[in-house]
C-alpha cells in the first residue's frame, strides 16, 4: 500500500504545505467522491470517520499530537505525478528549453528541430533515453508529446533560471491592468506572462485580472514547476512583498519601490504595519513559507497590528494636543 492510499484508508494524515493546487489534486486522488473545489485553510487533513467517508480538515491546538503518521501534501503530490509518469514520452526542443533538456539528456543537443525523450524500440521492452530528428519519430515507439511544464514534472530537473540578465522580451505589456493584479509592478506581470507561454498558455494578462493565482488549467501557470517555484510566487503575488523577486531579477526594480523599501517609521501605513507582522509569523525568507500558520493566527496578527496602530496614534494626538498648548 504506498502513501496515497494510506491517506484514503486513514492511516496516514497529511500536512498541508503545499500549494492549493496541490491540496486539491491529493485530496481528489485520495478521495474521488469528495473532490474540494475550496477549503485549504486547515493545517492538516485527514480521512474522515463519518459513513458517508470523504476528509476532514483540522488544526492543532497547542500540546496536542497526532497520534498517526504525518507526511507532507507536497510528498504525496510527487507520489502522485510519478504514478502519472508514463514510461515513454518526447518533448520537442526549442531554444527556449534546449539547455533545461539538455540538462536532463547529460549532454549538449547539437541541433532544433529535434524531439527528446523516453522511447522504446519497435517490439522491444527496453526503455531508453534518446534525442533524434522529429523526422524520426515514427521509427520508435516514444508515445505522446508533452508540454514543458509536463517535462519538469516527469524529470525533476531544474529549469533554467532567468535571472541570468534581463528577463525576456518576446511579452508585450499592455498599457494598464486592473483587477486582482492592480498596482502589480510591470516586471513582475511581465515573468507572470512568460510563464503563460512557457508553459503551453497564450500570454494574456486578463487572465491574472480576473483570478491573480491562476493555475496552468485556468489559462495562467503551475508556480511549482517554474524557475522560481511556488514560495517565491506566494511571497509576491498573495502576500504582495517583491523583495525576492527584485533580488533575482535587480535590473528590473524601479525606483519608486527602492524608495518605499526606505520609508521612515513614523510614514508607515496601516497596511505595512500590519504586513510587518504577518512577516514575522510567515518566515518569508526560507524557500518553502511556512504554510502551517492558521488563518485565526493571521486574523491575531491583523488585530493585534491594528490595536498597535491606534495606540501610536492616540499617543501622537495627544502630544499634538499639548505641543499646541503650549505654543499658545
Amino acid at each position: 500500500m504506498n502513501n496515497l492510499e494510506k491517506l484514503s484508508s486513514g492511516d496516514i494524515a497529511t500536512r498541508n504545505n503545499g500549494t492549493f493546487e496541490q491540496f486539491q489534486e491529493v485530496i481528489g486522488h485520495c478521495f474521488p467522491n469528495d473532490t474540494p473545489r475550496a477549503g485549504g485553510e486547515m493545517e492538516f487533513y485527514e480521512a474522515s470517520d463519518s459513513p458517508n467517508g470523504g476528509w476532514v480538515g483540522f488544526n492543532l491546538r497547542k500540546g496536542s499530537t497526532i497520534n498517526k503518521p504525518i507526511f507532507d501534501i507536497t510528498q504525496l503530490w510527487e507520489e502522485l505525478q510519478a504514478l502519472k509518469k508514463p514510461e515513454i514520452w518526447w518533448i520537442r526542443v526549442t531554444h527556449q528549453n534546449v539547455e533545461t533538456i539538455a540538462k536532463w539528456f547529460g549532454s549538449e543537443i547539437g541541433y532544433e528541430d529535434a524531439i527528446v525523450g523516453c522511447y522504446k524500440h519497435k517490439n522491444g521492452n527496453c526503455v531508453h533515453k534518446g534525442c533524434i530528428p522529429i523526422t524520426g519519430v515514427n521509427s520508435y515507439d516514444f508515445g505522446n508529446e508533452i508540454d514543458f511544464a509536463t517535462f519538469l514534472k516527469y524529470t525533476g530537473v531544474e529549469p533554467k533560471p532567468t535571472n541570468s540578465g534581463e528577463l525576456k522580451n518576446e511579452i508585450v505589456l499592455p498599457e494598464k491592468w486592473g483587477g486582482e493584479i492592480e498596482g502589480l509592478p510591470a516586471p513582475i506581470l511581465k515573468r507572470m506572462m512568460e510563464c503563460q507561454v512557457e508553459q503551453g498558455n497564450k500570454a494574456d494578462h486578463t487572465v491574472f485580472e480576473n483570478c491573480k493565482c491562476a493555475s496552468k488549467s485556468g489559462r495562467g501557470f503551475d508556480w511549482s514547476v517554474t524557475a522560481e517555484k511556488s514560495a517565491f510566487w506566494t511571497t509576491a503575488i498573495t502576500y504582495g512583498d517583491y523583495s525576492r523577486f527584485f533580488e533575482m531579477y535587480p535590473e528590473t526594480k524601479p525606483e519608486k519601490v527602492e524608495k518605499s523599501l526606505e520609508m521612515p517609521p513614523q510614514t508607515r501605513t496601516v497596511e505595512q504595519v500590519i504586513y510587518d507582522k504577518l512577516k514575522v509569523i510567515l518566515d518569508l525568507n526560507n524557500e518553502r513559507i511556512n504554510l502551517n500558520v492558521t488563518k485565526g493566527a493571521i486574523e491575531l496578527a491583523f488585530y493585534n497590528a491594528k490595536n498597535e496602530l491606534e495606540k501610536v496614534e492616540s499617543q501622537l494626538t495627544e502630544i499634538n494636543t499639548k505641543l499646541s498648548a503650549l505654543l499658545k
